[in-house]
């Protein structure tokens, strides 16, 4: 009896320690309970404030696809009030595409979508969203959260960028010159059509590649490389390379690189543009060799030649002026003509260039410091001595003194033929005075007492026949002396009847006649009238 009352004592105890343990339990439960309330209060607080202010547009959907909740984000992208969205079918807004719903409500805890589609406003236009989607639990039961990024902004500056890149494309492809877009690794990153073609590759296949690889077929870099330097000094850098093909014919590449710059500064492509330049090679040859060939005849011309520039500076001058007026070259390049030329050739040569009257064996007879008065004839052009350079003056001086001298003695020459010739004409010419004269001083002789009106008029008409006599020598006498040439205004139509005058008892006794027909309103010239 006594063990069985005490077993139930054990048991009671037992019992009663179980239910202390219990209750202590159910404390604890409580008070966690209570703890996780409030946690999960402050969570959903929490969630609700980010909800509601976040930058985004932000939707919370239930598993049926229907919107239950949204933020001001949400509304002012859709044009919709909050009333509007709430219970609205996510269709309403994405009607386009029904999978897509059923995509979005198949979304298991622990992931996320992320997808690019268009969202239809109250106004029905469409706005490109980059939407962003995960599963949560809101009030304890699952909901779909739907965060968006207005993608209008962004698709626009994708268009523009596009537009540019292919506008920039466009350009680059229709530049003759081959380009290409190099790495600091020496790798081709894009080229133009042109670079490709006048490698015969495609596009594809050179990018990716190393340059000096497809340029060259070379295992490393090339020693004379203006990438390399321009990636080393960052500035622009050119050379040209010399190659020959394989039956040794001379190719010239013109190669160019300029430095490209990230945001940060620093130098992390370059551009490298190369081009066929052989025949601007062989044409620059043949206008050094077609120079030189000028130079060496202009060098080798008799005539003095000095260029000038537009202030009349000299540029050059060939070898024959420094020897025909004893010049040396210090005292010549560089300077005004005004300083090296006589001031009355000076006169004419600046006239001629001021009022573009450029002259041609224009006669000047002037005196030089060193080698004393010459008669030279100056011409003046205007030309260009390269494509690139400005106009230029070409002066012409020709020592013509010899020539004058062999010109005047051929004149003084002829005059003596003709003298010969006029012989016969001279005599009438002078007898005719001398008949006159002797015969007044004979019948003077005869009549001493002849009255003295008489004898004046004898004696005055000696004096004229004399002088008329002392004209024809004089005549004579110039017609055949070497003097100097004096110019002056002549009358053409009176020289022509005083020459006549000469000749006509010459051709009288030939039955020769004269017919003078002068047109007397020809004007008077220059010229020595001797």
């Amino acid at each position: 009896m006594s063990k069985t009352v005490e077993k139930k004592r054990e048991s009671a105890q037992a019992n009663k320690e179980s239910i202390s343990e219990l209750r202590k339990a159910k404390a604890n439960l409580e008070v966690e309970l209570q703890e996780k309330t409030l946690r999960l209060k402050e969570l959903e607080e929490n969630f609700e404030y980010l909800f509601q202010h976040s930058l985004y547009p932000v939707f919370l959907i239930n598993l049926k696809g229907r919107f239950v909740e949204v933020n001001e984000k949400a509304c002012s992208l859709l044009g919709y009030t909050r009333e509007e969205l709430v219970s609205m079918d996510v269709l309403k807004i994405h009607p386009e595409n029904s999978l897509a719903k059923e995509i979005l409500l198949r979304i298991d805890s622990g992931q996320t979508l992320l997808a690019g589609i268009n969202f239809i406003t109250k106004d029905r236009r469409s706005i490109p969203v980059e939407l962003y989607a995960r599963r949560v639990s809101y009030q304890n039961i699952p909901h779909i959260q739907i965060m968006v990024k207005d993608m209008t902004t962004e698709r626009r500056i994708e268009e523009e960028e596009s537009k540019v890149k292919n506008r920039l494309e466009a350009i680059l492809n229709g530049i003759d010159e081959g380009l290409a877009v190099i790495d600091r690794n020496y790798k081709i990153r894009s080229t133009n059509r042109a670079f490709a073609q006048s490698l015969r590759h495609s596009r594809k296949s050179v990018v990716g590649k190393y340059c000096y690889r497809v340029l060259y077929n070379y295992a490393k870099p090339c020693k004379q490389c203006v990438v390399r330097n321009t990636f080393q000094t960052g500035k622009f850098s050119e050379s040209i390379r010399l190659y020959r093909d394989s039956d040794e014919t001379k190719i010239y590449y013109e190669t160019r690189a300029y430095p490209l710059r990230d945001l940060e500064g620093n130098i992390s492509q370059v551009i490298y543009i190369f081009r066929d330049i052989t025949k601007k090679k062989e044409l620059e040859e043949s206008i050094r060799y077609l120079k030189e060939y000028n130079e060496s005849i202009v060098a080798a011309v008799p005539s003095s030649i000095l260029v000038v520039d537009k202030n009349l500076r000299i540029i050059s001058a060939n070898q024959s002026f420094y020897q025909d007026f004893e010049l040396e070259k210090k005292e010549v390049e560089s300077k005004n003509i005004e300083r090296v030329l006589p001031a009355e050739l000076n006169k004419k040569i600046l006239k001629a260039i001021r009022t573009g009257n450029f002259l041609k064996n224009k006669e000047v007879e002037t005196t030089f410091p060193r080698i004393g008065r010459k008669v030279v004839n100056v011409s003046i052009v205007a030309t260009k001595l390269e494509e690139d350079e400005e106009e230029s003056i070409l002066i012409i001086i020709e020592d013509i003194n010899e020539k004058k001298q062999l010109e005047d003695e051929l004149i003084r020459s002829g005059k003596l033929a003709a003298l010969g010739e006029l012989s016969a004409g001279l005599v009438h010419e002078i007898n005719n005075p001398l008949a006159i004269i002797s015969g007044y001083a004979q019948m003077l002789r005869a009549e001493p007492t002849m009255d003295e009106t008489r004898k004046q008029r004898y004696s005055k008409e000696i004096v004229e026949q004399a002088e008329r006599a002392a004209r024809i020598i004089r005549k004579v006498r110039g017609f055949t002396r070497p003097g100097e040439t004096r110019m002056e205004s002549v009358d053409i139509n009176g020289t022509l009847i005083r020459t006549l005058s000469l000749l006509k008892d010459q051709v009288h006794p030939k039955n020769i006649r004269i017919n003078e027909d002068l047109d007397l309103s020809l004007p008077r010239i220059k010229a020595d009238k001797d």
